[in-house]
């Protein structure tokens, strides 16, 4: 109950002081959720144990400040992030802004970030009871974009359980050019013999953007399946505001997420699928609100799944709802485990 109303009284403040104060309550007030886990939604990806496929996407807590407490919450996995080199604060206030009615957020921030030192210092106290994961990110002035990257990884590499490079945020100038093969092949390279020298096996995926035109998207997605990365995060937020209708100028710009992203992120999810199939797992995110939508993404080639714009919403008795649903449509479809519902969607389409 208390959760209910501190929940419900966030949403009637300004967006940007209601996530601070969100974060600031997870550390000093959450409490362990009890949460009964229905069988079957246990499964194993990159020789770790996920109790069930739900798991915190970045961008909720960036700098590494309540992920103990998410996972109190119920939280399978949680992805802090994204992480830059140096301190940055982001773009200029107002830059988050909640669309109720369509049940979505725009967000604007640009990375801003206390920097890999502040989570450095955060991760320490990790004691490996929770999978998580280090999204890492580019300073906006940087002079060497790949560096950033490396940078990231050699200090939080020994904190994580795997590695995320974000090249698809739409909100750091340039950022999602470095989207092709060209740029990425020789960064994977160098993060893949760092791992083997710091932390064998430690997973390195890429978070993708539904943004790109198909051309460059189909030959993105043909290298990936045979490159390194050891999964794909589909998708980050979209800039598209084709399912949004006379939305003001200052709305116009920033990455949109919530149920105006689901159909995108769908789409995207069935071409990484087709394109790689079940060699590299897949973390389906955007527009994922029930447990439906996260059974059927399951279902379209996802092995794991995360959330945010939805918890902003509905909070944590989320996460117990979504379990549920999931376990009545694996039951429904006759499938004992959720290993055994990925990819499902084309059988069934073609039976």
């Amino acid at each position: 109950m208390i959760v209910e109303l501190s929940r419900k009284a966030l949403l009637r403040l300004d967006p940007e002081t209601a996530h601070h104060l969100a974060i600031l309550g997870l550390r000093r007030f959450a409490p362990a959720q009890t949460l009964r886990i229905p069988d079957g939604l246990s499964l194993n990806v990159w020789g770790k144990h996920f109790t069930h496929p739900v798991g915190m996407a970045a961008g909720f807590d960036k700098d590494a400040e309540a992920y103990q407490a998410l996972a109190r919450l119920g939280f399978s996995f949680v992805e802090v992030g994204s992480v830059t080199p140096q301190p940055q604060p982001g773009n200029p206030r107002p830059r988050l802004f909640r669309l109720k009615d369509d049940r979505a957020i725009i967000n604007r921030y640009g990375f801003n970030s206390k920097g890999m030192a502040y989570v450095q210092q955060r991760l320490i106290n990790h004691k490996g009871d929770l999978t998580l994961g280090v999204n890492l990110g580019k300073n906006k002035t940087s002079a060497n974009d790949m560096d950033d990257f490396i940078k990231g990884a050699e200090t939080l590499i020994s904190f994580a359980d795997y590695l995320t490079i974000n090249l698809s945020s739409p909100n750091t100038p340039g950022l999602r050019d470095l989207q092709q093969a060209a740029s990425i092949d020789p960064l994977l390279r160098r993060l893949d013999t760092l791992r083997q020298q710091r932390k064998p096996g430690c997973p390195l995926l890429i978070k993708l953007s539904p943004d790109m035109a198909p051309g460059e998207e189909s030959e993105l997605l043909t290298y990936l399946a045979r490159s390194v990365v050891d999964g794909i995060i589909i998708s980050n937020t979209t800039t598209s505001r084709d399912s949004l209708n006379n939305l003001p100028s200052h709305l116009q710009t920033g990455g949109l997420s919530g149920t105006p992203l689901q159909k995108k992120s769908r789409d995207m999810l069935q071409r990484a699928y087709t394109a790689i199939g079940n060699s590299k797992p897949i973390i389906a995110s955007g527009g994922i609100n029930s447990g439906e939508e996260a059974y059927l993404r399951i279902c379209m080639g996802a092995t794991l799944c995360q959330i945010y714009t939805a918890f902003i919403y509905d909070g944590p008795s989320l996460i117990p709802a979504m379990l549920k649903q999931m376990k009545a449509c694996m039951q429904r479809d006759g499938f004992s485990s959720i290993d055994q519902a990925r990819g499902s969607y084309y059988v069934r389409r073609t039976a």
